[in-house]
């Protein structure tokens, strides 16, 4: 009788795993720029597919939507600060420094919850330019925002993404949209 198969071990949380799940949307009239596609809260990369498929031909770009652990595909871990940034800088440098992209030809596009893993890499890499749609200065300023300055909750919530302090940092430049009417996040 065979000694049976060992069971691979899961990766600590600050290691990043084998494989990041993705959506590629290449354009197909052969664009020369790609844009990194970080996600909202409240979607995965499934729900975003309708918008990054138009917004990929529209922009005449290729299209590559990234997936956070605990959503959609990702079933390993959950939402984590440090395990998206040590995951966007790996697909990063992956399709810089194993597929050959160069990073002026780079577009990183983050929504929402996105704009945390967009702003973190606009501080750490070169890039054409980063888009934030809906961005937050950070988690916990959208929470005093959302609940009220003085309130319990808002000082309940830990402070994760501090976008307002990679901005400061960004190597690139920085394209925002917010729209007045926002009620989950202030513009």
């Amino acid at each position: 009788m065979e000694p049976p198969e060992p069971t691979p071990a899961k990766p600590a949380a600050d290691e990043p795993i084998e494989h990041i799940p993705c959506l590629f949307l290449p354009f197909e009239e052969g664009g020369n720029k790609l844009v990194i596609y970080f996600h909202g809260n409240a979607e995965d990369i499934g729900l975003a597919f309708d918008l990054l498929y138009m917004f990929g031909n529209e922009m005449q770009m290729h299209v590559l939507a990234v997936e956070y652990p605990g959503y959609g595909l990702y079933k390993q871990g959950k939402p984590d600060e440090n395990k998206m940034r040590v995951d966007c800088e790996a697909i990063y440098d992956y399709l810089t420094q194993v597929c050959g992209i160069k990073e002026q030809d780079i577009i990183i596009f983050g929504r929402s919850m996105g704009s945390g893993p967009t702003s973190f890499l606009s501080s750490k890499k070169a890039c054409h330019s980063i888009l934030l749609m809906s961005g937050f200065m950070s988690i916990k300023d959208a929470a005093k925002y959302l609940f009220g300055w003085g309130s319990f909750m808002s000082w309940m919530v830990i402070e994760r993404f501090r976008n307002i302090d990679y901005i400061a940092e960004a190597k690139c430049p920085c394209f925002i949209m917010h729209g007045m009417k926002d009620t989950l996040i202030p513009y």
